[in-house]
């Protein structure tokens, strides 16, 4: 995979929960930054690593969540709430992404989502009700097959349109969560038209892997067994 910098980007802020994850985030850092007007990251105030590696970012907002607050295991939901609110005030005439931790929106991604927003801007009335995922998700096991693009498996998402990429405008928010098994579909109940954007593709570093429960151990789904180019 060629990274390219995206000219005449769309006005994108991207809002990412990312905790136990810093043996990837500098992939996806790599991938996706050129992409985001501003990107707000949610982690613990113990994560070290994250915030050692994100401390001197540009165009990058650190906030911090309590992820077990009232005895939940890992409220996902109350973290992007929070985010959300920081966002619709520093970023109020922006689209917006939820972008998990370990999703990389590859080139043709980024050229086809600057293409169509756009489109969807001028489309009376569908930005104010629509909420946008993509319409398919490969899964990587290694960092040389990620760049590689092979040796992937196609996740089954089914019919649901899943919180590892969702994009809005409309400024609903996320509901507190127990977990974050549910909190990504409950949220695309407040939009009337949910759609999966025909060619618009992610990558996943890591093969169907779910950690809901906030209880990812880092290294121990994705084997990074190459350097990152530069």
């Amino acid at each position: 995979m060629i990274l390219i910098k995206v000219t005449n980007m769309a006005s994108i802020v991207a809002i990412t929960v990312s905790t136990n994850y810093h043996d990837i985030l500098p992939i996806v850092y790599h991938y996706n930054r050129d992409f985001f007007k501003h990107w707000v990251f949610v982690t613990d105030k113990n994560d070290n690593e994250t915030l050692k590696f994100l401390s001197d970012k540009p165009n990058v907002t650190i906030l911090y969540w309590d992820f077990k607050n009232e005895r939940r295991q890992f409220d996902k939901g109350g973290a992007i709430r929070n985010a959300q609110y920081y966002v619709y005030d520093k970023f109020p005439d922006e689209w917006y992404v939820l972008i998990d931790s370990d999703i990389v929106l590859p080139a043709k991604t980024q050229k086809f989502l600057i293409a169509e927003i756009p489109k969807i801007n001028q489309a009376p009335g569908i930005s104010e009700v629509a909420i946008f995922g993509a319409e398919k998700r490969l899964d990587f096991s290694r960092l040389s097959d990620l760049i590689s693009e092979n040796n992937y498996v196609v996740y089954d998402q089914k019919n649901y349109l899943c919180g590892y990429f969702q994009m809005y405008k409309e400024k609903y928010f996320y509901s507190p969560s127990r977990d974050a098994s549910v909190c990504d579909i409950d949220f695309c109940g407040y939009f009337k038209k949910p759609f999966h954007m025909k060619d618009l593709i992610c990558y996943h570093l890591g093969r169907n892997s779910a950690h809901w429960k906030g209880d990812r151990i880092f290294g121990s789904d994705f084997v990074i067994d190459v350097k990152l180019p530069k």
